[in-house]
């Protein structure tokens, strides 16, 4: 759309899904790829215990992303800001702030600032974000499917430099219910095994299961709760993708 020339055409994007997959990582290379400005805050930038001052804070953060227009803003665990008005719990500051953050998404029109917000819990963000015109286009973001677990081992054991026996195929079958960053994790702690010498001759297949099978051990991101929440708000929100097919699987939900 943006290189057709359509500007203001998108209120606002909003990446749902579970820990550790990438929506910090997709809206940054969303912006680089689209030649925006990338600015990025999360609750610790907002939130203050002074009151007045998170609603302060984001105006400020909004000035400074219309005034480096064109840019993209992304707002990290909107759920922890912009949680339910009418929770037993929001006190008087809370509220104002999230009404702040209503009043800034309404006032980007032909600014050329286009805001994503990323959360773990779409059920926990206050129902006016979610309104047509604030974050328009609910997006999930999935754990990586079998190909795509290859496609990351492959990225990330291409950066070692050694010789290398190893079956990729046969490490996305051994990693599944892994996050990205779980993958990621295990690559670098292959990494530092050949650092210290623990690896010293070639890399191969069951050097790297060995640390995949380390992790499983010691707590994968995902537990069965929070997998089985995020399919049933893809559910509420009519999601027809096969990803969601292939979660369930893995995840034994049926």
């Amino acid at each position: 759309m943006q290189s057709k020339g359509h500007k203001g055409s998108i209120g606002g994007i909003l990446f749902y899904g579970l820990p550790g997959c990438g929506k910090t990582l997709l809206a940054n290379a969303f912006a680089n790829e689209s030649g925006r400005y990338f600015f990025k805050f999360s609750p610790a930038d907002i939130v203050s215990v002074w009151i007045g001052q998170s609603q302060k804070n984001i105006r400020d953060i909004f000035a400074q992303a219309k005034k480096k227009a064109p840019s993209v803003l992304f707002i990290d665990e909107l759920d922890s800001i912009g949680f339910n008005r009418n929770e037993d719990n929001a006190h008087t500051d809370q509220k104002a702030t999230i009404n702040q953050l209503l009043i800034e998404l309404n006032n980007l029109q032909n600014s050329d600032v286009i805001v994503i917000a990323a959360t773990n819990y779409l059920s926990g963000i206050d129902s006016a974000l979610k309104r047509s015109g604030r974050l328009d286009w609910k997006i999930p973001i999935f754990p990586p499917s079998q190909i795509e677990r290859i496609e990351l081992f492959i990225h990330y054991l291409s950066k070692i430099d050694m010789n290398q026996l190893v079956n990729f195929e046969m490490l996305a079958e051994k990693s599944i219910k892994f996050t990205s960053s779980d993958i990621e994790l295990v690559c670098r702690e292959v990494k530092n095994a050949i650092l210290l010498e623990e690896i010293s001759s070639a890399l191969t297949t069951s050097d790297v299961i060995t640390y995949i099978n380390n992790l499983q051990d010691g707590g994968l991101s995902l537990n069965q709760e929070q997998v089985k929440e995020f399919v049933e708000e893809c559910k509420r929100m009519s999601v027809k993708n096969p990803k969601l097919e292939t979660l369930k699987l893995e995840w034994a939900l049926y």
